[in-house]
């Protein structure tokens, strides 16, 4: 599930409607962009440690009401409630006071599988088969909370019980009851006394990691389960929660002992998000915390979503799921009796079931084919026509068919790749696709003689998705806005088939990395069942060395690790590891972690220290060290510009484009001290490695490149070996340099009047500070702060725009406008600390943006890409 915000125009923490509630440059105070909105007069506060004078002052203010009080064993801090005018600087001058973040407000979207159909896992793909069937593995002994929209317990796959002796269900609690509602400015909450759910996601999650069959089977049946419900019923068709609530969900959780949580939510952020800053605080107390990527991929790069990003959190993307398992149909001609898999029915179509027993037909036009595109002259009244894909659309053959008084139709395609029928709204028959193989057999039998045909709704048959085990496009990419390479790992998440609300109707197909999520999640318990010392650390390590790269079968080379982190899961292979190697993920670039440097001849290079570590204490390794190189991506368009959107071009620009040869340094290339090593039981050693960027792809094209270094294992005295992942990832030029601020469709920066028309000549327009134009414009990457100024005629800084400053900003992304729109009025905020407001006087002006780059300092102005505008006036 993505938690998206309110669409808001204006560079502000706040609705722009409170206007006493403008942003200040405050460094305590965590100032949120324009598309995200906080509940008013509601506030996180983070506190240093040993902060008790912190509280006691705290409760000493008249104006201030605590609300919450976290476990400061997990989170110190609390939630505290203000009036709407409330200037939360008051309480960011508190000494002890850490961090201040007003209370996001979030609406949920997820997205329903693009079918309704059953589909089931292949199991035997991640490695869960073997660790269920072989080594007898059900996560039992494990305790797995999920923080979501609650459960319907009372499902039978789902163990029929509540915190009864030998339920699954032995920790939980609603945190926000059926009334909460965003529009309201104060929503009501109304906790039940279980966390029943009551729109799906949390159920559809549960039955992921835990359901007990028979017809969905969860990676850890034997779990001991906690549900969090944080997350509100439907109001208007949207689902609604805020940032305290779910912190409230998560810290019970966590005093409840879970030993993994699992996070299907989240929204663009970053790691000093308050979601992502308690998971990252959970993990360094010994949780597993797995959480969401998100479901933003078709904005490109740097989408992935908070509390991912949280440090030591495994982010998890999404793969599509191989079978498909839908509805059949059965034929019997005097040929015989098959069981033919059909394509979905489309969504505006009536009921599915074709008449039992009616008899197929297979009418001929005049000119003698069965396309159905010209009327016939065969009587096919009551009959099930079959006809065959081409000549005209699916709409003119069942026009044609039911005209002539058919009940059914069946259309033959010409391949084996059968989709659902798109048909509009006044087909009155049920219509579906055949693969060429079964419309033959159809063809054949009726001119053998009677055949019939009817559909049971209670059969099924599996077949394999073309696009089985790819990439959904769904899945958030990385890096992160500090340039952490997440996702972590990936798992199914596309077209999953799982337990739902029994009132609305028992199972649902849901598609997203809400999906992929739990499945993680599960083999988590999985590997703490059968490895119950390991550490944190350790089991994220042995996630990621045992993944398997995901192959792109249109350029050769395997998926960017920017998209599936280290790859697909591998459950029984991360249980049975027997070495750790480490550093498990190279994030390059980033900042102190690992460095870049440009060599002699201009070739920036990186340099690391990998360590195998043989944990065979019998057996000693023949280690074989090998660069498995994959894409390089980017926002920069073909027409030269970077983009806000891959949606222009319909898939992000890719390096190389297809499977033919490329130059080698277009592609990251790694230099070995040594490439081969004997490894004695129970030891380790250093593997030397300089990774090389792609020096032969031009900076300014802005390419994310990676791979994965590949340890194949051989020990000794065994035939097979094992293989062992590190995936690396890096960007292709001085990312502390990077430009800021894109070229918009309207030359932006930009002025723009209430209706968004461009102002093209704004030296000759008199601002009206009470419908002021707006500043837009669009940054490349996320920036940790902006801020618009506001210059008079001697150039001199007369205060910031009281709606024009945020931190922690996303990159422009197109759901949510592509822009960022600042109300350009004589509001401004002045002092040292821009705590007060003032009012400009009349005369000229001019704006000055600026935008500061990734891991620059507020002090430094060599930090910042500035821009400004023309001159204007006021008054």
């Amino acid at each position: 599930m993505q938690l998206r915000c309110s669409a808001v125009v204006v560079l502000a923490t706040v609705c722009a409607a409170i206007v006493n509630a403008a942003p200040r440059l405050h460094k305590k105070i965590f100032n949120y962009p324009s598309h995200v909105t906080t509940l008013p007069g509601s506030y996180i506060v983070e506190f240093e440690e040993n902060a008790t004078d912190t509280h006691i002052a705290l409760d000493a203010m008249a104006s201030v009401v605590v609300r919450k009080r976290f476990d400061d064993s997990v989170f110190n801090g609390v939630v505290v409630a203000t009036s709407l005018d409330y200037n939360p600087e008051m309480l960011a001058d508190l000494p002890g006071v850490k961090r201040i973040w007003g209370n996001r407000r979030h609406t949920l979207a997820y997205q329903e599988g693009t079918q309704d159909l059953r589909s089931p896992y292949k199991h035997h793909m991640t490695g869960v088969a073997r660790a269920l069937l072989e080594l007898g593995l059900d996560g039992r002994g494990v305790k797995i909370g999920i923080v979501d929209s609650g459960v319907d317990y009372n499902h039978p796959e789902l163990g029929s019980c509540w915190k009864t002796d030998k339920c699954p269900w032995q920790y939980g609690k609603d945190f926000i009851g059926d009334e909460y509602d965003y529009t309201q400015v104060k929503p009501i909450v109304k906790p039940n006394k279980t966390p029943m759910d009551c729109m799906g996601h949390g159920t559809h999650i549960s039955g992921i990691i835990a359901a007990r069959g028979p017809q969905v089977q969860g990676v850890a049946p034997g779990a001991t389960l906690g549900m969090y419900r944080v997350l509100s019923c439907p109001v208007n068709g949207d689902v609604f929660a805020d940032d305290a609530i779910i912190m409230q969900g998560m810290e019970a959780a966590f005093k409840d002992g879970m030993d993994i949580l699992s996070l299907s939510f989240g929204m663009v952020g970053w790691s000093e998000d308050p979601l992502a800053a308690l998971a990252t605080k959970m993990v360094e107390k010994g949780v597993v915390v797995v959480a969401a990527v998100g479901n933003d991929g078709r904005d490109g790069l740097q989408t992935a979503s908070s509390p991912a990003v949280g440090r030591g959190v495994i982010s998890v993307g999404s793969v599509e799921n191989w079978n498909i398992t839908t509805t059949a149909t059965n034929i019997t001609t005097p040929s015989g009796w098959r069981l033919v898999r059909t394509s979905e029915k489309s969504t505006n179509m009536v009921d599915f079931a074709f008449p039992k027993g009616a008899p197929l037909s297979v009418p001929k036009t005049s000119n003698g084919n069965i396309h159905g595109c010209t009327e016939t002259e065969d009587n096919i009244k009551g009959t099930v026509a079959v006809v065959a894909r081409g000549d005209c659309t699916f709409q003119q053959k069942a026009d044609i068919v039911q005209k002539k008084g058919a009940v059914g139709m069946i259309v033959i395609d010409d391949g084996d790749d059968i989709t659902a029928l798109m048909l509009a709204m006044n087909i009155t028959i049920p219509a579906v696709m055949v693969s060429i193989e079964d419309g033959l057999f159809i063809v054949e039998g009726v001119a053998k003689g009677k055949s019939k045909v009817s559909t049971n709704l209670e059969e099924y048959v599996s077949f394999a998705s073309p696009d089985g085990g790819s990439m959904s496009v769904f899945s958030s990419f990385g890096p992160s806005p500090e340039l952490d390479l997440v996702p972590m790992i990936s798992a199914p998440g596309g077209n999953i088939w799982s337990t739902y609300p029994l009132k609305l109707g028992s199972y649902k197909s849901l598609s997203g990395t809400s999906m992929s999520t739990p499945y993680i999640a599960g083999v988590v318990a999985l590997i703490k069942q059968a490895r119950p010392k390991l550490t944190v650390d350790q089991i994220r390590q042995i996630l990621v060395n045992s993944a398997n790269p995901i192959p792109d079968p249109g350029t050769g080379q395997m998926v960017s690790p920017y998209s599936s982190g280290a790859g697909l899961v591998n459950a029984y292979n991360a249980i049975k590891s027997r070495a750790f190697v480490g550093p498990y993920v190279l994030s390059i670039n980033q900042t102190e972690i690992s460095s870049s440097d440009k060599d002699s001849t201009g070739i920036r290079l990186s340099r690391h220290n990998i360590t195998f570590a043989n944990t065979d204490g019998e057996k000693s390794a023949k280690v074989v060290l090998t660069n498995v190189v994959a894409n390089s991506l980017t926002m920069y368009t073909s027409n030269g510009r970077f983009a806000t959107s891959i949606l222009e071009d319909s898939v992000i620009p890719t390096w190389p484009t297809n499977t033919s040869e490329v130059a080698q340094d277009t592609m990251p290339q790694c230099i070995f001290d040594n490439d081969s090593m004997d490894i004695e039981a129970g030891n380790g050693a250093f593997f030397n490695i300089t990774i090389m960027a792609p020096y032969g792809l031009p900076e300014k094209s802005r390419w994310f490149y990676g791979g994965f270094l590949n340890f194949s294992v051989t020990w000794e005295g065994e035939d097979t070996s094992s293989t062992f992942i590190v995936p690396y990832g890096g960007f292709n030029g001085d990312y502390s340099k990077i430009g800021m601020l894109t070229p918009g469709p309207m030359n932006s920066p930009s002025f723009v009047d209430e209706n968004l028309q461009e102002i093209k000549d704004i030296g000759n327009y008199k601002i009206n500070t009470k419908s002021p134009p707006m500043l837009s414009f669009s940054i490349d990457v996320p920036s940790p702060l902006i801020y618009t100024s506001l210059i008079d005629a001697k150039n001199k800084s007369v205060g910031v725009l009281a709606l024009g400053s945020a931190s922690h900003v996303a990159r422009s992304l197109p759901s949510s406008n592509g822009a960022y729109l600042v109300p350009v009025n004589n509001t401004v905020l002045v002092g040292d600390d821009l705590s007060k407001l003032a009012i400009a006087a009349d005369g000229t002006y001019r704006l000055r943006l600026s935008v500061m780059r990734p891991f620059g300092y507020p002090s430094n102005d060599e930090d910042f890409e500035i821009w400004e505008s023309g001159n204007f006036t006021f008054g």
